[in-house]
C-alpha cells in the first residue's frame, strides 16, 4: 500500500514540474498582453504639413517701352549737280584753226569738276568723291548732252599724270581719251544731229610732284589726270582740229594763266605734236 503510495506521490510531483513548466513557459505572453491592454492607445502624430510658401507681393511697376534710337546712317557722297559737274569755258577764238571758209574756229572747253580725276593707272574708270565712278555715267547727263548736241565737233582728251615712266603714261593717256571719246560717241547718239567725235592724247604731265613723304602720292596728282572735252561751236566744213585745239588753248593760257584750277593743256608733253583722231 505504501508503494503505490509513493507512486501517486511521484506522480503528483511529476504533475506539479509539469505545471510549473507551463505556467513558465506562458506567463510573459500574458504579462505582454496585459501591460498592453493597460497601456493607453497614443495614434501616431501626422506628418507636418509643408510650410506655405509666402506668395510674392506684386508692387506695379511703370513699364516704358524702349526705343531704339534710330542709327545714323553714313553721310551719302556729295553729289556735284549736274549743271556744276562740268566747267564750262566761255567760246574761244582760235584764229588760226579756220575752215574752208576761212572762218575762225570757236571752241568750249569742258573739264569735270576737281573731284574728278582719272583713276590711277586706269583708263575706264573716274574717282569722283572718293568712289570709282564709270566715264559713261558722267557724260550721259541732261546738262552735257546739251552741250554736246549743240557742237558739230567734240573732241576726247586723254591726260596721265607725273609719275611712271614716258611710255606707259603715253599709252595709258591715249586709252582713256579713247574711252572717253567712245562714251560721248554713246551719248551723243541721242541728238538730233550727233557730233563727230575725235580722241586726242596729250600724254604725261610735264611737271613731276615730289610726294611729302618722298613715297607714292596718287591722290595728290590727281589733279594731272583730269577729264576734259573740247567742243567745237560756229564752224561749218571741216576744221584741222589739231590746231584749232592747240591755238585755242595756248592764247587764252598765254592771256589768261590757266582756264580752269589747276589744269593748264600745255602742261602735257605731247600738247604740241599729238595728232586729233575721228573715232
Amino acid at each position: 500500500m505504501r508503494q503505490w503510495a509513493g507512486v501517486a506521490l511521484l506522480f503528483l510531483l511529476f504533475l506539479l514540474l509539469i505545471a510549473i513548466a507551463i505556467a513558465a513557459a506562458t506567463t510573459p505572453i500574458d504579462t505582454r498582453q496585459r501591460l498592453a491592454d493597460a497601456a493607453p492607445i497614443v495614434e501616431a502624430e501626422p506628418d507636418p504639413a509643408p510650410a506655405e510658401t509666402p506668395r510674392p507681393i506684386l508692387t506695379p511697376v511703370r513699364v516704358v517701352a524702349e526705343v531704339t534710337p534710330p542709327v545714323e546712317e553714313a553721310p551719302a557722297p556729295l553729289e556735284t549737280p549736274e549743271a556744276e559737274m562740268w566747267e564750262t569755258s566761255p567760246p574761244i577764238s582760235a584764229p588760226d584753226g579756220e575752215d574752208a571758209k576761212k572762218e575762225p574756229a570757236r571752241l568750249r572747253m569742258h573739264v569735270l569738276s576737281e573731284d574728278h580725276a582719272w583713276a590711277f593707272g586706269d583708263s575706264n574708270e573716274v574717282v569722283r568723291n572718293g568712289m570709282r565712278v564709270s566715264i559713261s555715267s558722267l557724260v550721259d547727263d541732261e546738262y552735257f548732252r546739251t552741250e554736246l548736241c549743240a557742237s558739230p565737233a567734240v573732241v576726247a582728251l586723254g591726260t596721265a599724270s607725273s609719275e611712271g615712266s614716258q611710255s606707259l603714261n603715253h599709252a595709258l593717256a591715249k586709252a582713256r581719251s579713247e574711252t572717253l571719246a567712245r562714251a560721248i560717241k554713246d551719248s551723243a547718239a541721242a541728238c538730233e544731229e550727233p557730233p563727230r567725235v575725235f580722241a586726242a592724247n596729250l600724254g604725261k604731265n610735264k611737271n613731276p610732284y615730289v610726294c611729302p613723304d618722298g613715297g607714292v602720292c596718287h591722290d595728290l596728282t590727281a589733279y594731272q589726270r583730269r577729264v576734259a572735252v573740247v567742243s567745237l561751236t560756229d564752224f561749218g566744213a571741216a576744221p584741222d582740229m589739231a590746231t584749232a585745239l592747240r591755238q585755242a588753248a595756248a592764247k587764252v593760257e598765254a592771256e589768261d594763266g590757266r582756264l580752269f584750277t589747276d589744269f593748264k593743256l600745255t602742261d602735257y608733253d605731247l600738247f604740241e605734236e599729238a595728232p586729233v583722231e575721228q573715232l
